[in-house]
């Protein structure tokens, strides 16, 4: 840790089970003094904190090193190939390194990290147990008696996102030759009532979901008003947009819809999960977009195209198995060090 908030939190969660430090100053007399001090059997470093001083002299007191969750912007590769040979010294000491995903693992390659060190593993930040997104669909299905309707989700939304959507959802309508539900989930249920007044001017049914009961409900926008559901709900969606991005609130986690195998469509505004949107992006898993405008262009596309609909969803399948499987990768590589070590090698 080298901030005292991230202190304070790892003493709240660990204190009982681990001895919680600050990160020694990254000068070599320092570290050195923290080594022989804490004689650490393995260092393992955690994305990309690469302190200069730190990794030196830990590889020079021969401790086993692994980085895991390993992830390297295109912006910083460029600045670190500019001094590669400082790197190639800084990472010669890990003996592992579990990347989040391929682009991550060329950088790391081309900055001379041997490539059958390399593992690309996903993100362990978004790592989720296993779900069963048929068994949650029917479920949500039959009690909002959804039958074969299309279902447009929209999920976080904040002030001003709905006004914007509404010529979207317009446009589903007229295009995808069926019922069209819309389920409008606000980040904050205190909107719900000037929600209902907004809508009340359309021609459109407007009920709540905590109405909804035994299949009986056959309105055209459902507003959720109860919390905890809306994870959950999205394996009801076949197009899910993830809020707070059309307008500039940072967005908000977009994995909760990849989990379930389904693609996420947000706007440009993802300032608070920037790592999710350079995990989804690449694979085709989810679709940023500049605009509502934009946003219901590859919406018409996605609902026009079944084929290209469904392999969107095999891409999100793909990256929710990957992000499953990440921290059991990264910790079965852990251990494998750690038994080496046992073992003198």
């Amino acid at each position: 840790m080298t901030t005292e908030q991230g202190h304070r939190v790892a003493e709240q969660k660990l204190s009982k089970r681990a001895t919680c430090l600050l990160a020694p100053f990254d000068v070599p007399f320092v570290v050195r003094r923290a080594l022989r001090c804490i004689r650490p059997d393995l260092f393992i470093c955690v994305e990309t904190e690469l302190w200069p001083a730190l990794l030196m002299e830990i590889h020079r007191a021969g401790v086993k090193m692994s980085l895991v969750n390993g992830r390297m912007s295109e912006r910083s590769f460029g600045r670190y190939l500019r001094i590669k040979g400082l790197m190639q010294q800084l990472l010669a000491g890990f003996s592992t390194v579990a990347v989040i995903g391929p682009e991550d693992r060329d950088r790391f390659a081309a900055l001379g990290v041997a490539k059958e060190c390399i593992r690309v593993s996903g993100n362990s930040k978004y790592t989720h147990a296993a779900v069963d997104r048929a068994q949650m669909r029917s479920r949500y299905r039959q009690r909002l008696g959804l039958e074969d309707a299309t279902v447009f989700i929209c999920g976080s939304t904040r002030t001003g996102e709905e006004e914007l959507l509404v010529p979207v959802y317009e446009r589903l309508g007229r295009e995808c030759g069926k019922q069209l539900v819309w389920i409008i989930a606000p980040r904050h249920l205190e909107r719900i009532p000037a929600l209902k007044s907004f809508f009340a001017h359309f021609p459109l049914e407007t009920t709540l979901l905590s109405d909804c009961a035994d299949g009986k409900c056959m309105a055209d926008i459902i507003l959720v008003d109860t919390m905890g559901e809306l994870a959950d709900l999205y394996a009801t969606g076949d197009f899910n947009f993830c809020g707070g991005s059309l307008v500039g609130q940072g967005g908000h986690n977009i994995m909760e819809i990849v989990r379930w195998g389904l693609p996420v469509y947000f706007g440009p505004h993802m300032e608070d999960f920037c790592d999710a949107v350079e995990l989804v992006v690449p694979t085709g898993a989810g679709f940023q977009v500049a605009d509502a405008g934009a946003l219901a262009g590859v919406l018409s596309t996605h609902l026009g195209n079944r084929e290209l609909y469904e392999q969107v969803c095999r891409a999100a399948e793909d990256l929710s198995a990957l992000q499953c499987k990440a921290v059991a990768q990264q910790a079965e590589m852990v251990r494998g060090l750690l038994n080496m070590q046992s073992a003198g090698c």
